[in-house]
């Protein structure tokens, strides 16, 4: 499998923190593979860190203008969903 960054996020990335930029993968990853509304319990398992550094690192990625965070309704309440503002595009070879 191929993954293409997207040029804004290469140019910009050592803007970054390591643990963000894991977390922007993680998330573009996560999306690709299940297509739908990630937890934050789901992210952090996939990065093997603590609910509290996603936290941490998506509200960096927010800042830093790569995510947003939407309050969605479902059937127990209101969850947030992550919509990555710059996907990433996956291939297969």
């Amino acid at each position: 499998m191929n993954l293409t960054l997207p040029s804004t996020f290469v140019e910009r990335i050592q803007d970054l923190s390591p643990g963000a930029i894991k977390a922007y993968l993680a998330l573009a990853w996560l999306k690709a593979h299940t297509g739908s509304t990630l937890t934050q319990t789901q992210i952090a398992a996939q990065m093997s860190v603590s609910e509290r550094s996603v936290v941490t690192y998506l509200k960096e990625l927010e800042r830093a203008g790569y995510l947003q965070k939407r309050r969605v309704e479902c059937g127990r309440g209101r969850n947030t969903e992550y919509v990555l503002l710059t996907e990433l595009a996956y291939g297969v070879q």
